[in-house]
């Protein structure tokens, strides 16, 4: 109920970047029906390339993240905002 009633995009992703569910608001911003979303992968939504840059905001964290240096990065689990 909350999910369909938001007034942003909401996707739910597998661990390999599928699409699961998707909100009204999602099919508007895709133009593309829900029943057409589930199961594409996300990435695969955007330009070439931009696809880089979102397989690897999906890519899971390190086992230690400590041992990685830089800043922390959007992953699963996580909310990822495109713009």
């Amino acid at each position: 109920a909350v999910m369909e009633a938001a007034s942003i995009g909401i996707l739910t992703l597998d661990e390999e970047g599928r699409m699961l569910s998707v909100n009204p608001e999602a099919e508007s911003i895709f133009g593309i029906a829900e029943a057409a979303l589930v199961g594409r992968q996300l990435c695969d939504m955007f330009l070439a390339a931009e696809r880089e840059a979102c397989a690897a905001m999906l890519l899971p964290p390190p086992a230690e993240p400590e041992a990685v240096p830089g800043p922390p990065r959007p992953g699963l689990g996580q909310l990822c905002e495109f713009t």
